[in-house]
């Protein structure tokens, strides 16, 4: 599985709720947080999951084409 060289030792920060996942299988970003990385409506979101200590995560990120041409480049 590839890596990435950005997420490596990084600490997630609880935002204190949680949040349910409609009928569509969708979560809605509530607006603080859009607001706080600056996600705007239509905008590529990327997903990744890992799997820790008997427990699975996903984190979510703003596209980002160089991101993903060096992605690209190491396989």
């Amino acid at each position: 599985m590839p890596t990435s060289k950005w997420i490596k030792d990084a600490q997630m920060i609880p935002e204190g709720k949680s949040y349910k996942v409609d009928s569509a299988g969708r979560i809605a970003i509530p607006a603080h947080i859009r607001a706080k990385f600056g996600i705007i409506a239509g905008e590529d979101m990327d997903y990744y999951t890992t799997f820790v200590n008997g427990r699975w995560f996903m984190c979510v990120s703003k596209h980002d084409e160089t991101d993903h041409e060096d992605e690209e480049n190491n396989d």
